[in-house]
């Protein structure tokens, strides 16, 4: 059994993540990815990145996040059920953010459902804003998007 107090520990996701990334993937969204396209995150390349969350060596999360122009889209993030509220998300959005492909990136974009309040206060801790609602977004029950944005450093316009 894992101590509340076990660090995260953050590594790149690897092939051998596969089945773990997919079963929490069927568990925390009504709406989840393809085994195929998970597989293809992970294994996409330098602009597409993949972080794995572990705890005493046992699989507690994951993010992916592209790399497009100057900015950074956080493509989905995900922690397991039973080690939610002990910081695994924000562990796992502190190194999207302190990345190497963050550093020459002005921004970060994310889409989240209208209705999880949890995950957008989440990211309003972590400096993201609303400025975008994406009506009728999501398949599974056309519930609406919020389409938040932190910057990471000024524009220069």
């Amino acid at each position: 059994m894992l101590a509340r107090q076990d660090p995260v520990s953050v590594r790149g996701g690897l092939p051998a993540d596969l089945d773990a990334i997919d079963a929490l993937e069927r568990r925390a969204f009504t709406s989840p990815w393809s085994r195929e396209a998970l597989r293809a995150e992970i294994c996409a390349g330098e602009n597409r990145t993949c972080l794995i969350a572990e705890i005493a060596g046992s699989f507690a999360g994951y993010a992916m996040f592209w790399g497009v122009a100057d900015e950074i889209h956080l493509v989905t993030i995900a922690v397991e059920p039973e080690m939610r509220r002990r910081g695994i998300a924000s562990v796992l959005l502190n190194s999207l953010l302190d990345s190497d492909l963050a550093r020459d990136k002005r921004l970060v974009t994310l889409e989240v459902r209208a209705g999880n309040t949890a995950a957008i206060e989440l990211y309003r801790r972590y400096g993201f804003r609303e400025v975008a609602l994406r009506p009728r977004y999501y398949p599974d029950n056309h519930e609406d998007a919020l389409v938040m944005l932190r910057e990471l450093r000024p524009s220069a316009f």
